[in-house]
C-alpha cells in the first residue's frame, strides 16, 4: 500500500450539511469583501481595466 492510500484511509470523510456549506461560502465572501475594502481604503486596489470594461458591456469574462 502506498503512503497516499494510508493517509486517505486514516482520515474519514465528513459529510457536510447545506448549512455549513452556505456558512463557509458566506464567510469566504465576507473575507474577500473586507480585503477589497481594505485595499480601496489604502489606495492599493488596481482592477483589471479590460475586465471592468467587459463587465460594463455585459460580456462574459
Amino acid at each position: 500500500m502506498s503512503e497516499d492510500n494510508i493517509k486517505n484511509k486514516s482520515e474519514p470523510k465528513v459529510k457536510r450539511g447545506i448549512t455549513s456549506l452556505l456558512l463557509g461560502w458566506f464567510a469566504a465572501k465576507v473575507r474577500k469583501t473586507e480585503e477589497l475594502r481594505r485595499q480601496i481604503n489604502e489606495g492599493r486596489y488596481n482592477p483589471d481595466p479590460n475586465a471592468v470594461a467587459r463587465s460594463l458591456v455585459n460580456e462574459d469574462l
